[in-house]
C-alpha cells in the first residue's frame, strides 16, 4: 500500500499519539471536515488503511467529528500492529 508522507504521520498518531517511542497504546484519530488532516483521513479511509467509526454530534450537526481507526493493513504499512484488545 503506497501512503503519502503526511499519511504515514497520521496512521502513526493513530496508534502512537504523541509519543515519540512509537509504542502502539491507541487506536484512533478524532477529526472533523475543518482539520487539517481531514483530506488525508479521507484518502486513508479510501486506500483502506483507515476506517469511519463512531461520529461525535456537539451542539451543531456542523461541528460534526468523526473517530477513525487504523486497519491491519494500514498499521503494517507504517511497520506497526494494531494494538490488543
Amino acid at each position: 500500500m503506497e501512503l503519502t508522507e503526511h499519511e504515514k504521520r497520521v496512521v502513526s498518531h493513530s496508534l502512537t499519539g504523541s509519543s515519540r517511542s512509537g509504542k502502539v497504546y491507541r487506536n484512533y484519530y478524532l477529526a472533523g471536515p475543518g482539520h487539517h488532516s481531514w483530506s488525508a483521513l479521507q484518502s486513508l479511509v479510501e486506500k483502506g488503511a483507515m476506517t469511519e467509526g463512531r461520529r461525535v454530534v456537539r451542539d451543531f450537526p456542523e461541528l460534526q467529528s468523526v473517530y477513525f481507526h487504523a486497519t491491519e493493513a494500514g498499521a503494517y504499512a507504517v511497520g506497526l500492529c494494531l494494538p490488543h484488545d
